[in-house]
């Protein structure tokens, strides 16, 4: 018998990992004297088969989106640089998980993110 992939879904039981990165963003953004507002946030996953042949979490996509536009925040190019090295929930996953993470501003528009970090295959 013969299983193809699942496909790449929100992952319902992993809400603690993006509510962790959203923290992490929120707290920066707040040491830098912005007022945020709320963050939305959201993660997807792509499957893989291990070593093994069994299907493992292979990569997770995570979507964080500020309440306002880039430029109503200060020092956000410093605070982008930075955040995700904060979360200890992404940064013990990326010891055995591709992790994307993508932030986009109040109108939609990407202002950090794209390149995967993290475990490589």
């Amino acid at each position: 018998m013969t299983r193809s992939a699942p496909s790449c879904r929100p992952i319902d039981s992993l809400p603690w990992m993006v509510d962790r990165m959203a923290a992490s963003l929120l707290f920066s953004l707040r040491k830098f004297r912005n007022s945020p507002g709320k963050v939305k946030a959201q993660i997807s996953a792509t499957p893989r088969r291990n070593a093994d042949g069994r299907w493992r979490i292979g990569s997770a996509q995570v979507e964080l989106l500020l309440a306002e536009p880039a430029a109503g925040y200060q020092q956000l190019p410093r605070i982008l640089e930075q955040f995700e090295n904060f979360c200890i929930v992404t940064q013990s996953v990326r010891d055995g998980v591709d992790v994307h993470v993508t932030v986009r501003g109040g109108t939609g528009a990407i202002v950090h993110g794209g390149a995967a970090v993290g475990a490589q295959t």
